[in-house]
């Protein structure tokens, strides 16, 4: 790792090219073309008709001969497409609004999303919105040489004489700072900071439907969409109707842009991101097969970054299969039989089982993948759903499955297991109290020494939650007041070459937001001086 103590490296935002994005996509339907002809009933069902995309998990061939998933990746002999689901496919926008044709170019809304909080406010108002908005009138904008009301054509043309000034003479000390990394910007998005064509999401995101001659919304940002295609079906009649200028056209079509800019801005700051979001909910919140979800508690001992500690009743229930694999292998019992005691085991600790899964995770130590990467333990992807944050996700390692002992705990007490202590209370009342457990005890010998030895055992069984180390917590934006976390066990030890890049060393996120997701990490001398503490040796060399 080389560590520089004077540079800062940033994460930036990636643009997508709108215009090549367009050109692109097959059957698009541009709402300039058919606005003019038809009545706002109609345009109302195109929306509600946008896209043809299927937002179904259940696989299908396209005929419809073979409907679910156990067809799934089978070959239709009808229609001869193969039987899949679309609902993770590529999700296409295939309704767009065009910008007029009098206007150059408008800002990308992503590219104009950060390029306005750079810039700032003036009067309260984005600097940005007073220079193209056209309905204003030309007065000088506090602290900057420029003016309001110059519109989008004015910006398109001198675009690089506003951003020259304000990377080299920003007037405020926080955007003199992020100048760099707002020049790295520039220079990634190229083109694609500008476009002609803006684009309406899929269906499958953005759910409308019309009952009777009402129009229902999946969320209530689809308003300012339904009112830009209309205040743009506005002009667009007016300019067939009588020749305007196009100043007269730039000033109008502010309107609609701010209003795109808002549906757009709602999509970023709530339908994305939000906890009542239909992506966070439905897409990134929902879960997978052969995935576990508990709470989330702090490792207190000795630890390395990338080890968690699975409770009991999970590594039972998670690695059953392997559970059952090694009763009949390799101890001689009957599936039946087998599968009886690892139901049993879940409730009651089995200390066979305890040591099978020991060794289960001592099979897989010491071992390092093609990159260098050293495998601790049963590898998992572990992640707190849903969030969208850099470094959610993580690739760690299961080096225990809590209690993970070493002797049988009722060795000692005459070869007693739990399950005959489980089966004498079970004779007695349904209650239990003290007095019970030590009647029941009694037979065994030490009832005190039992009574310990049985709390103990019970309260490993009893613990639910899974234990993580603290230094992991930045990236998911986990805390340990009840937050759960999701575990997806990796089963094929040569899928965790694939997910290498999820490790924790590949992860560090300081204070600042700084993130490090390269071979080179620039760090702070500070940042290195906590971070080493947090990570292996062998990682910060």
């Amino acid at each position: 790792m080389n560590i520089n103590y004077h540079e800062t490296r940033y994460v930036l935002p990636s643009i997508m090219n709108l215009d090549e994005h367009f050109s692109r996509t097959p059957n698009t339907i541009v709402f300039n073309d058919i606005m003019l002809d038809r009545d706002p009933a109609e345009v109302i069902e195109i929306i509600c008709d946008i896209s043809g995309d299927k937002s179904d998990s259940v696989a299908s061939c396209s005929c419809g001969e073979l409907v679910g998933n156990y067809y799934e990746g089978m070959k239709c002999r009808i229609c001869g497409t193969v039987c899949e689901s679309t609902l993770f496919g590529e999700i296409r926008n295939d309704s767009w609004l065009e910008i007029p044709a009098s206007i150059t170019a408008v800002l990308n809304p992503q590219a104009f999303r950060v390029l306005s909080r750079w810039i700032g406010n003036s009067n309260r108002q984005p600097i940005l919105n007073q220079i193209m908005n056209m309905q204003l009138d030309k007065v000088p904008l506090s602290s900057t040489p420029f003016f309001s009301g110059m519109g989008f054509n004015w910006f398109y043309n001198n675009f690089n004489a506003v951003m020259t000034y304000f990377l080299s003479s920003h007037p405020t000390q926080s955007g003199r700072d992020a100048s760099q990394s707002i020049r790295l910007f520039l220079e990634k998005a190229g083109n694609a900071i500008w476009c002609t064509k803006l684009p309406i999401l899929s269906k499958i995101i953005q759910p409308v439907s019309k009952i009777s001659k009402e129009v229902r919304y999946a969320d209530s940002d689809i308003k300012n969409l339904i009112k830009s295609i209309f205040s743009l079906r506005s002009i667009l009649l007016a300019e067939k109707m009588m020749k305007f200028t196009t100043d007269h056209i730039d000033r109008n079509f502010f309107r609609v842009y701010g209003e795109f800019l808002a549906y757009t801005n709602n999509i970023l700051k709530y339908k994305l991101p939000k906890k009542p979001s239909i992506l966070r909910k439905h897409v990134f919140g929902s879960r997978s097969m052969c995935s576990c979800r508990s709470v989330a508690i702090p490792i207190t001992e000795p630890h390395d970054s990338d080890e968690v500690y699975f409770p009991w009743k999970l590594g039972v229930v998670v690695y059953k299969y392997h559970l059952l694999s090694t009763l009949v292998n390799k101890k001689g019992m009957t599936v039946m039989n087998a599968y009886n005691r690892i139901m049993n085991a879940i409730n009651v600790y089995d200390h066979e089982i305890d040591l099978i899964m020991q060794d289960m995770i001592n099979d897989c130590k010491q071992k390092r993948t093609s990159n260098g990467l050293l495998i601790k333990g049963l590898p998992i992807l572990l992640n707190r759903n849903p969030t969208l944050r850099i470094g959610s996700i993580q690739l760690l390692f299961v080096t225990r499955i809590k209690p993970g002992l070493k002797e049988d705990p009722f060795a000692s007490l005459n070869n007693t297991t739990p399950s005959e202590i489980m089966i004498s209370l079970d004779q007695n009342d349904d209650d239990f109290g003290n007095d019970d457990w030590k009647s029941s005890a009694s037979i065994f010998g030490d009832d005190t020494r039992l009574l310990e030895i049985t709390d103990q055992v019970t309260a490993y069984v009893e613990d639910g939650a899974i234990s993580v180390s603290p230094m992991i917590v930045k990236g998911p934006n986990l805390d340990f007041d009840g937050d759960e976390v999701n575990i997806l066990p990796l089963f094929e030890m040569d899928e965790v070459e694939k997910y290498t890049r999820l490790h924790p060393a590949h992860r560090f996120i300081s204070t600042d937001k700084l993130v490090c997701d390269c071979g080179d990490v620039t760090l702070s001398s500070q940042q290195f001086a906590i971070l080493s503490g947090w990570v292996n040796d062998q990682h910060v060399m």
